[in-house]
């Protein structure tokens, strides 16, 4: 699925798999096979998009929708604010959230920090919509063929966390929110 997603999404990670060893005084002890994922962050030969500048009115960001990390910034947008977006999952008994993974907390404004909540709400306020009008604009605002693919690579991989947990969306500075990279 990861080989898949990355030659369709070239911001998808990079994965190997890698045999486990375990050293135990003079000898080895086989720990399995496990899979090695790159992570999910902006630069060159991840997610390309522009480098934080603080003073800039408009900022490129990476945000994910997962389980509740008190060590990320969580959003307050417009579907939380409203109750639209589901803020709990019952089957991990967990909260969840949509949070900020770049630009870093530590970095980050209070005013670009603003800016992403307010561009997000902005998007949601449109995407639920009562008025078709309203509604016919998400074209505007949203990579449509980046949602298409991520969500068709979804149900082709079967990946039951898709839009729920683990799922990532990015804008580059004055472009369109895309989605993905595909985890």
């Amino acid at each position: 699925a990861y080989n898949l997603a990355h030659s369709l999404e070239p911001f998808s990670p990079e994965v190997r798999y890698c045999e486990v060893l375990k050293k135990a005084g003079d000898t080895y002890q086989y720990e399995g096979l496990y899979l090695l994922i790159e992570p999910i962050e902006q630069g060159p030969g991840r997610v390309d998009i522009a480098g934080y500048t603080p003073n800039r009115q408009q900022i490129s960001y990476i945000v994910r929708r997962d389980r509740e990390d008190p060590e990320e910034q969580a959003l307050s947008t417009y579907a939380v604010k409203t109750g639209i977006s589901e803020v709990w999952s019952q089957e991990a008994g967990a909260p969840l959230q949509l949070e900020v993974l770049y630009p870093k907390a530590k970095r980050m404004t209070e005013a670009s920090f603003r800016y992403i909540e307010n561009d997000i709400s902005q998007i949601e306020e449109i995407l639920y919509s009562s008025d078709p009008l309203v509604f016919l604009r998400y074209g505007d605002y949203i990579d449509v063929q980046s949602f298409i693919d991520y969500f068709l690579l979804c149900e082709f991989t079967m990946n039951y966390d898709s839009g729920i947990y683990s799922t990532y969306m990015y804008k580059e500075l004055g472009g369109k929110l895309k989605m993905g990279p595909y985890w």
